[in-house]
């Protein structure tokens, strides 16, 4: 990961294994098993493309580690009130 443009990353999403290319704007998805290859034109950061490849049902499983702020995600829910 190189912020704010560049990813690339190897991961099991639903079963299959998938690599993800990311660069200023593109995103390649690819799978030998499956004989898939899919450029998808994507937002300009890594944060806005987490989110639309979310909207097409494409599951990051490391998806709050790759967040420009990992620490919000994960304490969103948390309320500081005792």
């Amino acid at each position: 990961m190189q912020e704010p443009d560049k990813l690339h990353i190897d991961f099991q999403g639903r079963g299959k294994r998938v690599e993800l290319y990311y660069s200023a704007g593109h995103s390649v998805l690819y799978s030998r098993e499956d004989n898939l290859y899919c450029r998808i034109q994507s937002p300009a950061t890594i944060d806005a493309t987490s989110d639309e490849l979310e909207k097409r049902d494409v599951f990051i499983p490391i998806r709050n580690f790759l967040e420009s702020n990992p620490y919000k995600p994960l304490t969103d829910a948390l309320s500081l009130d005792t």
